[in-house]
Order: C-alpha cells, then structure tokens, then sequence
C-alpha cells in the first residue's frame, strides 16, 4: 500500500460560538452486454468530484451492494499487503478508495468494466488474478497478479493520471511522468482537459475526435485509450460500460453544484453563558463549483456560478435557527448536514 493523499479541505472558522457541542496502463476491454445507456457523455465520463469522493461508500455499503448483485466478490476474501491478513473484497475496495482518495464506485465500476466482477456469479481465475486490468497492454501479458495488487495499483493509477491530467506533476513522486503525456498509437495528442483529441484504431484509422473536458475523463482514457464508437458489440466499449454500470447501478456521474464532506474539528474549551470561542472545522469541497468567502466574491469569476459559502443547519436540515431566520439559507452553502456540529436549540 502506497501512503494515501485526501482531497483539498476548507478550513472555517467561527469566531462566535454558543454552547456547540460537538508505467503506462493500456488495458484492453471486451464488449459487455449492457442496456443503453442515456448517461454517457463521450467527453465527460465523469465528474471530477465524483471522481474523487472517496467517502461515497462505507465498506459496510460496498459488502451490502455486492450481496445485492449476488457477485462472487460478495464472499470472496484474499490476502492484503495492506492489512498483512486474509479480508473480504469489499474491505480491499473501501481502503484503496481511501488511500487513493478514489470514489469506490468509481472501482467498482472499473472491476466490472474489466472484468464483470460485480455481476459474475463465478468468475475465472483469471478474472479475479487480473481484476482491473492493470499493467494488462493490449496484446501483451499482464503484471501483478492477484486482486489486491490489482486494485491497490489500478486505484492509485487512476488517482495518479487524474493529477498529472489536471497539471499536477509532484503528486505522488515528481519522478514518475504521465504516461499519456504525449501522442501514441491509440491517440493523437496527450490526454489533458481543454484538448481535442483524435481516437485511433488498431488500424491506423481516426474513428473518434472531441475535446475532453475534466482530468477524470482524461484518467480514465488513460487507464483505457479507447473512445466508444457508437456500438455496444463493438470491441472499443470499455468507456460507455463504465458509464452505464453507474447508470444502471442509479449512481450519479455528475456532481451537485454544492456538496461538502466534514471532515474535522478543533477542540474548544467549555463555554460558559456569555463567553465565546474560536473553533476551527475542515470540510472537504465534493461539489462542482469553486467556495469563496465575503471578501473574494466581488472578484470571482463572472458567470462562474461561485456565491460565499455558508454552513447548514442541521436536525433537520435548513431549519431556521436562534441565529438565523430561513432567508440566508439559498444555494450558497453546501447540500449536506453537518451532525458533527449543533445549536444549543437542538
């Protein structure tokens, strides 16, 4: 296992507080037969914060989800250099999700892309030996085997181009290159944002060209260099199935414009009545505008959609408050209830 790295935290402050208590992968894909799917957006696989939430799923949700597929991968357990033992394969999803900062759908998804691990009831050997396909060249052999080393390596792969996509080179080690840098035999330029890419096939002939939008959609391309041609039979389908499993699975490939994940809080000491306290939160931005606070908003970008951001209440959520009447709650705060922090009115 490789040392995690977690998305960008906002740090908040409230001064005022009452009584709170608180190596290149080219990975080849045979077509999967799977229902049409309107979510597919050939230059915007997915977004980038869904990308990257990697809190979307406990490993409890991951392990029900699977018994709810009726997959192999519901009771199969192998061993983990992680955590040196023998664990379930929902275990090994959840802590590359984690380490990575990953969303594990976004795993799942790949795992049945590759392999159709999540709806195989009894899959090969080698399905599961070669999981996500990693290290799997077309038409060549395959590298690390075993589905741990699939997943620990396939995940921190997609985290890795998704950072040098998105103009990131340290993350990581500054010594390891994007490895879709440049053009190859399957694209005609480098797989970043904002660049218009022609897909070519195994003969030499341009068969898609569009500009990707998002560094999710280039890590993906990446990981698989093969654009959906229009066919679900057709060999290049591993882009549209990865879609669709999300699809048909009813989750989201597309952000809310306004979502956070708590993340922590500072210690405060006790408040007597009248006294006040400086308590410091972090939330992690899993949404898909940019947060700016009183002072930057007259200069934020016009049209961007960006307002100051504003905590929620919570219990239930949005209520109005001792402190607050139901007028400041509009878009501008994030869509989530925050339980780690409560009013003294409940």
């Amino acid at each position: 296992m490789r040392s995690g790295l977690n998305g960008n935290v906002m740090q908040i402050s409230l001064i005022r507080v009452i009584s709170y208590a608180g190596i290149a992968i080219f990975a080849s894909v045979l077509a999967n037969a799977v229902p049409a799917s309107a979510a597919y957006i050939e230059n915007s696989l997915v977004d980038n914060g869904v990308f990257l939430n990697s809190r979307s799923m406990s490993q409890t949700q991951i392990q029900t989800f699977l018994e709810g597929k009726k997959s192999y991968l519901a009771t199969y357990q192998t061993f983990s250099g992680r955590d040196n033992a023998t664990v379930p394969a929902s275990q090994i999803v959840y802590e590359a999700a984690v380490d990575y900062g990953i969303n594990p759908q976004v795993i799942l998804a790949t795992l049945q892309k590759e392999q159709s691990l999540v709806t195989d009831p009894q899959p090969a050997s080698s399905q599961l030996t070669y999981a996500m396909g990693y290290g799997c060249p077309d038409g060549g052999s395959c590298s690390y085997p075993g589905f741990y080393k699939q997943v620990d390596n396939g995940t921190w792969q997609l985290r890795l181009n998704f950072e040098r996509a998105n103009g990131n080179n340290s993350w990581w080690n500054a010594n390891i290159t994007y490895a879709c840098a440049n053009a190859s035999r399957y694209y005609s330029t480098g797989l970043y944002p904002n660049r218009s890419v022609n897909f070519i096939d195994d003969g030499g002939v341009t068969y898609k060209t569009f500009t990707i939008l998002n560094a999710a959609t280039a890590s993906l391309y990446c990981y698989t260099p093969h654009a959906y041609p229009g066919s679900s039979n057709y060999y290049y389908s591993g882009s549209y199935n990865f879609t669709a499993s999300f699809d048909n699975w009813g989750w989201s490939l597309r952000d809310q414009a306004y979502s956070a994940q708590f993340v922590s809080q500072s210690a405060f000491p006790q408040l007597d009545p009248g006294q006040t306290a400086t308590v410091y939160f972090q939330y992690k931005n899993t949404g898909g505008v940019a947060w700016y606070d009183d002072s930057s908003i007259a200069t934020s970008p016009v049209g961007s959609g960006a307002y100051p951001i504003h905590l929620a209440t919570s219990q239930p959520l949005n209520r109005s408050s001792k402190f607050y009447g139901t007028g400041w709650t509009n878009p501008a705060r994030p869509a989530v209830n925050f339980a780690a922090v409560y009013e003294a009115d409940g």
